[in-house]
C-alpha cells in the first residue's frame, strides 16, 4: 500500500497497481498474451462452421447450418484464456448469422444455440455480449512462434470474410495494444512515483510514437 499526502493535508492510500489481477501485459498492452488457438473438441460444431463461414456466407447457408447446432455447455470452458477464445468465436458467429443477408435481412432473434452460451460467458467474463474491442485483440497468433510480435509476423486465428480489410480491421488495433505494452510498466511506475524524471517518461512515449508509426508502414 502506497501513502501520499495531499495538499489539504490528508493522506491519501493508494492501492498496489497489479498488471496481473487486470492480465495487463508488458509486452502486449491490453491484448491476450499468446492466446490459445483451439477448444476442447466438445466446441468443434463452432468451429466448424466459422472455418467455413466465408463460403458459407457467399452462399448464403451459414444460419442453415447455425440454426441446427446443438446448444453447448459453456461451463465446459475452463480458464480465462478458454473463456476468451470462446468469446472469440461466439461473437464472430453472431456477427456472421445477424449480417449473412446484409441490411435487409437482419433477424429478430438469436438461436438459443448462439444466445444462450454466448450470454453465460459474458455473464462469466464481465463484458457485454456483443463484440467488444477486448474481442478483437484476442483473435491471432504469430507465424513464427520465435519471431517478434509485428505484422509481418501475426494473423488472425478466425475470420467471416476473405481479404485484405477485414484482417487489418483486427491486426492493426492489435498492433497497436502490443506496441503500447512497453509503456505499461512504465505508466504504472509513474502511478507510484508522482516525482518521476518527466524527461525519461517522455523519451518513452516518444519512442513509443516512432514505434507505432513504423509498424503500420506495412499497411501502405
Amino acid at each position: 500500500m502506497c501513502v501520499r499526502r495531499e495538499s489539504n493535508g490528508f493522506q491519501k492510500s493508494l492501492m498496489p497497481i497489479r498488471n496481473d489481477f487486470y492480465y495487463v501485459s508488458g509486452k502486449t498492452g491490453f491484448a491476450l498474451e499468446e492466446p490459445l488457438s483451439e477448444l476442447p473438441a466438445y466446441f468443434d460444431p463452432w468451429v466448424a462452421i466459422l472455418k467455413d463461414a466465408d463460403d458459407l456466407l457467399k452462399r448464403h447457408k451459414l444460419r442453415a447450418k447455425v440454426d441446427k447446432l446443438p446448444v453447448l455447455d459453456h461451463w465446459n470452458l475452463n480458464g480465462y484464456k478458454q473463456l476468451r477464445l470462446g468469446r472469440v468465436i461466439l461473437c464472430l458467429l453472431t456477427q456472421a448469422y445477424a449480417w449473412q443477408d446484409g441490411d435487409g435481412g437482419i433477424p429478430e432473434f438469436l438461436p438459443e444455440c448462439l444466445s444462450i452460451p454466448f450470454h453465460g460467458l459474458s455473464e462469466r467474463t464481465g463484458w457485454p455480449p456483443i463484440f467488444t474491442h477486448t474481442d478483437m485483440i484476442a483473435n491471432y497468433y504469430k507465424i513464427d512462434p520465435n519471431g517478434p510480435l509485428e505484422l509481418s509476423n501475426l494473423r488472425l486465428l478466425y475470420t467471416l470474410v476473405g481479404g485484405r480489410n477485414f484482417h487489418w480491421f483486427f491486426l492493426v488495433s492489435l498492433q497497436v495494444e502490443i506496441v503500447g505494452g512497453t509503456n505499461i510498466l512504465p505508466v504504472t511506475f509513474l502511478k507510484r512515483k508522482p516525482f518521476i524524471e518527466i524527461k525519461k517518461f517522455t523519451f518513452t512515449f516518444s519512442n513509443f510514437s516512432w514505434r507505432l508509426s513504423s509498424g503500420l508502414v506495412v499497411l501502405k
